[in-house]
């Protein structure tokens, strides 16, 4: 895999998907440790789409709270600085990406709806595995596929090689990611997260959804955390499409990083059985995060 392969494709690029300025303010906000919860609720409250999107999820099922939540500070108190730095990462990145026109072979719909599985698995075991930050895993499953949206957008000829290569010689995309273009979806996801100037954990549990680093000291602890708990749902979402209980599947996932999460290989058959309540409650994503974006 070459770097240089890397910067010739992102120079060719001449539209990068852009956030919306409000979350560069939020992460900035949130990131100064001398920010205050009134800060961040200052900065959503400025901006009414975001304010009525972040107000109508908090109150959804996805969260669940008994009592109706009316306001974007009472929001950020209870849901606190992280929680609400990944709802409004996930409804922003929804909102400008999904559904945009595609010249590929690429199925966006299928795409969006195992993000949106991957990111529910992640979250259900975050949650189940006490992990500090489950909206964070959330995210991540959400995010962890976004290179192949640029690829689609703005390679879409190499991107129609890449599955013609993966239908004809029967190999993962990963492989003919390689033997086509060079570059990888998780490489070109994690530059976008980079640029995106998204936090370090989401960019490497991007990065390496496809191969947690649970031996190198160099990563990050959470981001290693992250990373497998997204690959074990990524794998997990894909035997959840098919009609009966892939074991093999289940059984194709390195034991260490079930130990890396600290769930026993068994247990993946008792998530399987969660998730489709854990995607109904996260579909909210998709009709909030699509609607049109404020300027």
């Amino acid at each position: 895999m070459s770097n240089t392969t890397l910067e010739r494709m992102v120079q060719d690029i001449q539209e990068l998907p852009l956030l919306p300025t409000v979350v560069g303010k939020l992460l900035d906000v949130i990131g100064d440790p001398q920010s205050e919860l009134r800060d961040v609720a200052c900065i959503i409250s400025k901006d009414q789409t975001l304010t009525a999107k972040v107000l109508k999820l908090v109150n959804s099922a996805f969260y669940g709270f008994s009592s109706k939540i009316s306001t974007i500070s009472r929001a950020v108190v209870i849901l606190g600085y992280n929680t609400i730095k990944h709802l409004v990462l996930g409804l922003s990145v929804i909102g400008i990406i999904k559904d945009r026109d595609s010249c590929s072979h690429f199925n966006g719909t299928m795409f969006w709806e195992h993000s949106l599985g991957c990111a529910a698995c992640a979250r259900l075991i975050a949650k189940r595995i006490g992990y500090a930050q489950p909206e964070e895993a959330f995210t991540a499953g959400l995010l962890h596929d976004i290179g192949k949206v640029i690829f689609d957008r703005h390679f879409s000829n190499d991107f129609n090689q890449v599955m013609e290569c993966m239908e004809r010689d029967h190999i993962s995309m990963i492989d003919a990611e390689e033997k086509i273009l060079g570059v990888t979806h998780p490489m070109m996801g994690e530059w976008l997260a980079k640029t995106w100037k998204l936090p370090p954990v989401l960019c490497d549990s991007i990065r390496y959804h496809h191969s947690p680093p649970i031996s190198d000291k160099k990563i990050n602890e959470s981001a290693v955390m992250c990373s497998s708990i997204v690959h074990i749902s990524n794998i997990l979402c894909k035997i959840e499409k098919s009609e009966t209980i892939d074991l093999e599947g289940i059984q194709s996932i390195d034991s260490e990083i079930w130990k890396c999460v600290n769930i026993e290989e068994i247990k993946g058959e008792t998530i399987l059985v969660e998730i489709d309540e854990e995607i109904e409650k996260s579909k909210v994503f998709f009709g909030i995060g699509e609607e049109t974006e404020s300027k």
